[in-house]
């Protein structure tokens, strides 16, 4: 009898060891995993925001004028980017992260030499349509990714997100003045060259720690499989809290990265007479005030009493009132440093 009572509690602590066991390495793979996946949405933002802090360098040498930079190397990566949002997110669900990400993250890297190779503007413009092309699936391979392992709609899973947007922002941030700084002491097409190692290793990293299959269970995830992609396209077009949410990030996110990626750091010098490493500076600053709000913010409004459409009203107002402060002195005087550091902080506050 004592035989058979031990031989059952040593079948349950066996079986209760491989389940924590299994349990460990569930949570060791869906972190790796999401660190890889935010790793290539850092490249994402580092690389949509690097143009405008080494535009003189490019002017120089292509003979371009500004505006003209800003339109050929800025906006070609910003409408490829947009073009692509809607069929990566069916190429992430056939595929799956692992290889989308993998395949994206490389493409990056090789548009990223390209364009430290280019000699001419439209080989430079091709080059930057790949980089678009590419990081599309930062933020929702990313978004999958921690989906995966951690869920949505819990604290934990809303705690990964609000990291992943952080990390994003630290892409931003180093695309600002730091990266500013290797151009000067490598030259930019050097510095694109040297700043595609990372995208290339996150390439290799994909294969071999991004799982396509979810360790967290969802009850939506087998209703979502069994629908196909036109019906859910329908039900999202159709959702008005999927409006709000496109309403939002284009009055917020949309003029942040116009104005981090585009045009900033050049209307700083020409409007407030910033130095290069001033409005470099402020451009930089402005990226820190959106990555410390994309941590804090989350958690900060879901505990807030206000409801969800006031606080987004409020954050688009935040940003209104920063072009407002920027803008209109600057069409008749000239921006102030005091309205443009305001503007600054308002800008970096509303993408919270």
């Amino acid at each position: 009898m004592s035989e058979i009572i031990f031989e059952g509690a040593s079948r349950r602590a066996a079986k209760h060891y491989t389940q924590h066991q299994r349990n460990g390495m569930m949570k060791t793979s869906a972190l790796s995993g999401w660190a890889v996946a935010s790793a290539f949405y850092l490249c994402d933002l580092f690389l949509r925001l690097s143009v405008d802090v080494v535009r003189a360098d490019i002017q120089r040498e292509f003979n371009m004028t500004a505006s003209r930079v800003s339109s050929a190397f800025g906006s070609s990566f910003f409408w490829s980017y947009a073009a692509m949002q809607l069929p990566i997110g069916w190429i992430l669900d056939v595929l799956g992260p692992s290889r989308t990400i993998a395949s994206c993250s490389f493409l990056a890297a090789t548009a990223s030499i390209a364009f430290g190779f280019a000699k001419t503007v439209t080989f430079g413009v091709l080059a930057r349509v790949l980089m678009g092309i590419a990081s599309s699936a930062g933020w929702l391979g990313a978004l999958k990714v921690a989906r995966n392992g951690y869920g949505s709609g819990n604290r934990k899973g809303n705690f990964v997100l609000g990291l992943t947007c952080m990390l994003g922002g630290i892409g931003g941030l180093v695309s600002q003045e730091p990266f500013r700084v290797l151009a000067n002491a490598l030259s930019w097409r050097t510095a694109f060259k040297v700043s595609a190692a990372l995208p290339l290793a996150i390439s290799i990293c994909s294969l071999l720690f991004i799982s396509d299959e979810a360790s967290f269970e969802s009850d939506d995830v087998p209703v979502e499989r069994k629908r196909d992609v036109k019906t859910r396209w329908v039900d999202v077009v159709k959702a008005p809290r999927m409006w709000l949410c496109a309403v939002f990030l284009g009055t917020t996110d949309g003029p942040f990265e116009l104005f981090a990626g585009l045009w900033g750091a050049s209307y700083l010098k020409q409007a407030a007479h910033f130095s290069p490493s001033k409005a470099g500076t402020a451009t930089t600053i402005l990226v820190i005030v959106a990555t410390a709000g994309q941590l804090a913010g989350g958690p900060m409004l879901s505990s807030c009493l206000i409801s969800r459409k006031r606080q987004i009203a409020s954050l688009i107002l935040l940003a209104l009132a920063g072009f407002v402060a920027m803008i209109l002195p600057a069409a008749h005087t000239g921006s102030s440093p005091v309205a443009a550091w305001t503007s600054t902080i308002l800008l970096g506050v509303s993408v919270s």
